[in-house]
């Protein structure tokens, strides 16, 4: 059985990891606690919620929820739905601060989930001063929550300054980073307008080969064609009907470029990264076309050639190809700063 000291360091530990990962984020109002809706435990705190209500860490490490919520049951309603579901939420709540003070403020409730799909912890992020824009506390939380789960899961090469460089891209447009190096080829990062894209939640997401878009409308040949080519590492565009979490469908474009680095020390031998001589991220830009696809099939069937017809359409598909690529390269450009640097 473990000893009251023995847990006491073990959670000293644990913070001073958290720390270490979420160093950069340590302005922003936010706690770790575990996901248990009994009574769930602070395990971390960022320094400018401490800061914002007057408390000390040691004065909420270890502690429940209810130590900040006098003003109302921490669990209650669709708040306590989410955390007995394992489920993302945004909604409003009210902090008690050390001298009392009630500071209304949205939070972002956002599951950090292992390498087995369950949700062993929960990071609330919240905004007391309504000064973040809603997009902004959204890519936040995924930051916070990707971090986390690469740091505690070891399922990423990804590296902590890769992370706090990639979090720095601006989350305007659709991507995600999957490690090649790794069985399956899973997402390893995800920018906040992919999960609006697909509508699926980063605990969903991360972790997982990204195959769960697919259906029983995708073009397999096409599946095959886009897996040959991360087989080889090599550059490949595609359009996919892919599936959002409540079973609609869009058409998605994707862009995916191989990022190839040199191997690091920490990789095992014989891993999948040190037979090819290195890791190898793939970086994929993903955008709905839907309305393309359909105004295309609008003038096939009105009869002629589609493209021919509609000159714009071609433009901004080029365009589009063209901001796929610039995204892709400015991803890969970071990966390669980052592990040049290691």
């Amino acid at each position: 059985m473990m000893s009251v000291s023995n847990m006491k360091e073990d959670q000293s530990q644990q913070y001073d990891d958290f720390k270490k990962v979420l160093l950069d984020k340590g302005s922003l109002h936010f706690l770790i606690h575990t996901m248990c809706t009994a009574e769930s435990k602070v395990i971390y705190v960022s320094e400018g919620l401490v800061d914002f209500l007057g408390y000390s860490s040691k004065e909420l490490i270890g502690q429940s929820l209810s130590i900040l919520r006098e003003f109302q049951d921490p669990y209650s309603d669709h708040l306590g739905s989410a955390l007995r579901c394992g489920h993302e939420l945004v909604t409003d709540v009210v902090n008690k601060g050390r001298d009392g003070t009630q500071h209304a403020a949205k939070v972002h409730l956002i599951p950090i989930p292992d390498s087995q799909g369950f949700v062993p912890l929960f990071a609330q992020i919240f905004d007391h001063h309504s000064s973040l824009q809603p997009h902004e506390l959204d890519a936040a939380a995924h930051d916070i929550s990707a971090r986390l789960q690469a740091h505690l899961n070891g399922y990423s090469r990804i590296t902590l300054r890769e992370t706090r460089l990639l979090s720095r891209i601006p989350h305007c447009k659709a991507y995600v980073v999957a490690d090649a190096s790794l069985p399956d080829c899973p997402l390893v990062w995800c920018s906040t307008p992919f999960y609006d894209i697909c509508g699926y939640t980063a605990a969903e997401c991360i972790g997982r080969n990204c195959r769960f878009l697919q259906g029983a409308d995708t073009d397999q040949m096409e599946v095959a064609r886009l897996r040959e080519s991360v087989q080889a590492l090599t550059p490949v565009s595609s359009c996919l009907l892919n599936y959002r979490s409540d079973g609609s469908t869009f058409w998605n474009h994707i862009y995916m470029l191989p990022v190839l680095l040199p191997p690091r020390p920490e990789d095992p031998p014989g891993c999948e990264a040190v037979r090819r001589g290195g890791g190898a991220y793939f970086v994929a830009t993903q955008y709905d076309v839907t309305r393309f696809v359909e105004r295309a099939t609008a003038l096939l069937v009105e009869g002629g050639r589609a493209f021919e017809r509609d000159p714009d359409m071609v433009a901004e598909l080029q365009a589009l190809d063209e901001m796929q690529r610039d995204i892709n390269s400015g991803i890969r450009d970071i990966l390669h700063e980052a592990a040049a640097a290691a």
